[in-house]
């Protein structure tokens, strides 16, 4: 149970840093990553 519940907050780390560095780069683009964000995390 710990290790999935670690793994599950390793990939939503994982995600939300993928998502900074992309709205560090296109910044016009935040909805867009703002969404996706919020997707993933529900999908988690």
């Amino acid at each position: 149970m710990v290790t999935d519940l670690s793994d599950h907050i390793k990939i939503i780390w994982i995600n939300w840093h993928s998502i900074f560095l992309l709205i560090k780069l296109e910044k016009i683009a935040l909805p867009h990553y703002t969404t996706k964000a919020i997707i993933s995390v529900e999908l988690f």
